[in-house]
């Protein structure tokens, strides 16, 4: 039923931990991976893993690259728990297996900056990890609409997270950079390339002082599709330009 083909090298490497203590291992090193910005990987209202088939949680082991370690333990513990054995080499190549996922992550953010894309690394397809807009989606929004635009979606990210503070200041962040932005921006001479600075210098702070304090730099979690903010940012876009034509025409 388990097939413990190795199916992406960066995710797969050779161990020497201990093969009967997965829980333990798995757990430790989840918790290493937090850094105090989440309780849990697992968003709160997954559903019970208690009614998951044993064929699902085959599925999670046998694809754990693309799950939470969280979601890959309770897989292992739920099917020992009805009967499955787990040789020691199965044992310590799903331990190793889901800890090189999880340093990947680690490895490749303390490295990034903010032009790189390594919040790749960070993203699963498990359908119990929090679903956030990636960073690279908000870094783009900032960047190409404003800085009160990018604050909105990462709002919506913190929002996910109950932290009912962490919204109010990554808000009134949004608010009081536009207006500062807006009122500097008015008393010069190019605007154009003025709006931009502003915009790398806001998505640098959304990433530094938020993303990494509220959702966590090595936090693992569905990237949430982004084509509503697109929608509405070419909907605003369209209605700049209107407005602009008009101004011009009266």
């Amino acid at each position: 039923m388990i097939n413990f083909e190795c199916r992406d090298a960066r995710f797969c490497v050779s161990t020497n931990y201990n093969p009967r203590n997965i829980s333990n291992q798995l757990l430790t090193f989840t918790l290493q991976t937090h850094h105090n910005m989440l309780d849990s990987f697992i968003r709160p209202d997954a559903p019970n893993p208690d009614f998951r088939t044993d064929e699902e949680f085959h599925y999670i082991i046998d694809n754990r690259e693309k799950y939470l370690p969280e979601s890959v333990e309770r897989a292992v513990a739920e099917l020992q728990k009805r009967g499955t054995v787990f040789s020691d080499e199965q044992m310590q190549e799903i331990t190793g297996d889901v800890q090189a996922r999880a340093q990947l992550a680690t490895a490749n953010n303390s490295n990034g900056g903010l032009f790189s894309n390594t919040n790749k690394y960070n993203i699963v397809e498990d359908p119990d990890a929090y679903s956030f807009y990636s960073k690279q989606a908000i870094r783009g929004f900032t960047i190409l609409c404003s800085t009160l635009f990018g604050s909105v979606l990462m709002a919506i990210n913190i929002g996910k997270t109950k932290n009912t503070g962490g919204v109010i200041l990554v808000l009134l962040f949004g608010l009081i950079f536009t207006t500062i932005q807006v009122v500097i921006i008015n008393s010069m001479h190019s605007p154009g390339s003025l709006t931009i600075v502003f915009n790398f210098i806001g998505a640098f702070c959304l990433d530094l002082l938020f993303w990494k304090k509220y959702i966590g730099n090595n936090t693992l979690y569905r990237a949430k599709p982004f084509w509503i903010p697109l929608i509405i940012a070419f909907v605003l876009g369209a209605l700049f330009v209107l407005s602009f034509i008009y101004n011009q025409q009266a």
